[in-house]
């Protein structure tokens, strides 16, 4: 020990830390016996009860029952913070568990939430996906439900068109032999009256006065045959078709000397329809006849 203040004597009673007891003897730096020991000398003692710590003051005290007295209660204030040292770190060791453990219930709650939330997103969309598949199969069915009207639709234009193409021809046959009836009866009254004329001629100047007589029948039977003329054409007019479908291979031309019989309703029928040129017309073309 290093001797600070005061004299240091054999046979002190001294305290040091948590070791108490009498000098017995003590020796200086040189190993000398020595008796007493000044400030500022460095000796070592023997009689202690035990090895104090590095750095424990020593304290001279009056006898060596008040040192232990001393030093018991310093071993009782020790007990005391150790056990005070072993709460600490117990308590402290609790609420780090504690805290360890509310860390993993947060990381429990927040991986339970995150799965909860993954597993309705997920169903949300199997939901979104089956409206739409079932939208889209609807949506197909009516598509297909048109395309099959659509094609019906069609089916029957087309069978009507055809019947129509069918019908044309004997719809226009009675249309072109009137016409032609009302044409061949003129020729065939103009070579009955050739033939009267000749035999006429025949007779004789002597029979002038008969001649004269036929002469005034014949301007008559003309006369009455023109109401009868015009009577046939206007019956030939009132059966024309008022539409008629174009055929492979007509021509405007070819229509008009089959409806009407002569060459001047091509313009007619071109204004009629809005055609500017009068042999472009398509087979299955439907025309107004004027």
């Amino acid at each position: 020990i290093l001797v600070q203040n005061g004299t240091l004597h054999s046979g002190d009673a001294v305290v040091c830390g948590l070791t108490y007891g009498k000098i017995r003897s003590m020796a200086d730096a040189s190993g000398k016996v020595v008796k007493s020991a000044p400030p500022s000398t460095a000796v070592s003692v023997m009689g202690l009860s035990g090895v104090p710590n590095a750095g424990d003051d020593m304290w001279v005290v009056d006898d060596e029952k008040t040192a232990k007295e001393i030093v018991d209660g310093r071993i009782e204030k020790d007990k005391i913070a150790h056990s005070e040292d072993r709460a600490i770190k117990s308590f402290r060791a609790i609420v780090q568990e504690k805290k360890e453990n509310s860390g993993q219930k947060r990381v429990m709650t927040f991986l339970y939430t995150a799965s909860t939330f993954l597993v309705m997103v997920v169903l949300v969309i199997g939901i979104t996906l089956i409206n739409n598949y079932e939208k889209m199969e609807g949506l197909e069915m009516a598509l297909s439900d048109i395309s099959r009207t659509l094609e019906s639709q069609e089916a029957e234009e087309a069978l009507a068109e055809t019947e129509n193409v069918d019908a044309g021809p004997t719809a226009a046959e009675p249309t072109v032999a009137e016409p032609a009836a009302a044409e061949v009866q003129p020729a065939e009254e103009a070579e009955q009256e050739a033939a009267e004329k000749s035999e006429q001629e025949a007779a004789g100047e002597s029979e002038q006065g008969s001649g004269e007589e036929s002469g005034q029948e014949e301007p008559k039977a003309a006369e009455q045959e023109e109401p009868q003329q015009e009577a046939q054409e206007a019956a030939a007019e009132d059966a024309i078709p008022e539409i008629y479908t174009v055929q492979k291979g007509d021509t405007l031309l070819g229509i008009s000397r089959r409806i009407y019989g002569r060459d001047d309703q091509i313009d007619a029928i071109c204004s009629l329809n809005g055609i500017d040129d009068s042999d472009r017309i398509l087979a299955g073309q439907k025309l107004l006849l004027p």
